[in-house]
């Protein structure tokens, strides 16, 4: 599974110590969303050794079509979450 962290969505960062710290904040966050989506598959029965995980930072289709190539992954299933549809 793979989180891609896309700063673009959050508008034009200010050019201060605090966007670093909010980087952080938000970096960390990702983290926590990819630690907790393991610990549910680990609970529904999925091997924790075979529960791979990546967090990306970048343009999503970017990101993840570079590391599907590097990978040799056939099958991509996204989702954007934060939106209504």
């Amino acid at each position: 599974m793979a989180y891609v962290l896309d700063i673009t969505g959050l508008g034009v960062p200010p050019v201060d110590a605090s966007w670093e710290e909010t980087y952080v904040i938000i970096k960390a966050h990702a983290r926590w969303i990819l630690d907790v989506a393991r610990g549910t598959l680990a609970k529904r029965g999925v091997a924790e050794a075979s529960i791979i995980d990546v967090l990306l930072d970048g343009h999503p289709g970017e990101e993840l079509d570079a590391y599907a190539r590097s990978h040799a992954i056939d099958l991509i299933v996204a989702e954007r979450t934060g939106e209504k549809a």
